[in-house]
């Protein structure tokens, strides 16, 4: 399904993309839906034989704990997700610069920010790390 939409409702662009939705039915541990759509999508995308592909994970919950970790105060979450938001398609040293310079960040925190962003073992590095972190930072476990 093609969609529009508007990614800040206040600035007069509208974003065309597509979209698929589905539901999953049933009770099941945290993450294992997740962790199984996925799976699908890659299976698929494989069988399409339609050559390398990245798949791009958004759960707000685990970008939140991951801000947590890397020293984000909390009241500037939503301003610098925001700005990651525009990884897709701004270079990181002009995200990094509107953290810095408009939101108030820390640059050592979007620095340690940017080492956990671009490290593909990141999700390896959390789930092995979850009991060390859950107990420094709740809001890894709330994620989980």
């Amino acid at each position: 399904m093609c969609v529009f939409g508007h990614a800040n409702p206040l600035i007069i662009s509208v974003l065309e993309f597509y979209q698929c939705d589905f539901d999953i039915a049933g009770t099941y541990s945290r993450m294992i839906p997740d962790a199984e759509v996925v799976k699908v999508l890659c299976d698929v995308l494989v069988a399409l034989n339609l050559g390398n592909f990245k798949v791009k994970y958004n759960h707000r919950k685990l970008l939140d704990a991951l801000m947590d970790v890397c020293g984000v105060p909390e009241q500037k979450f939503r301003a610098i997700c925001s700005a990651i938001d525009k990884l897709d398609k701004t270079p990181w040293a002009e995200v990094r610069t509107e953290m810095v310079t408009q939101k108030g960040l820390a640059p050592a925190v979007a620095d340690r920010l940017a080492r956990c962003l671009w490290h593909s073992a990141f999700f390896f590095f959390l789930v092995f790390s979850l009991h060390t972190l859950a107990t420094q930072h709740t809001s890894f476990l709330t994620a989980m």
